[in-house]
């Protein structure tokens, strides 16, 4: 690895932390069930989509 791909690497790395830590800043009110929840505000077809990308996903990771 040389310097520009360790370099590029860490900036990647340090933004995505300041985007994790910009937004656990902003809902510091929100405990864990807010987290794995989402509030309970989401819709249906976003828990539809959700599981099934994840079956999907087995089922592409098993076939191969």
């Amino acid at each position: 690895m040389n310097y520009i791909e360790l370099s590029v690497f860490i900036a990647y790395f340090v933004f995505m932390v300041a985007i994790g830590l910009y937004f656990f800043s902003k809902s510091k009110g929100a405990g864990e069930k807010d987290y794995f929840l989402g509030g309970r505000n989401m819709g249906a077809w976003v828990s539809a989509l959700s599981a099934g990308a994840s079956a999907r996903g087995g089922e592409c990771f098993i076939a191969t």
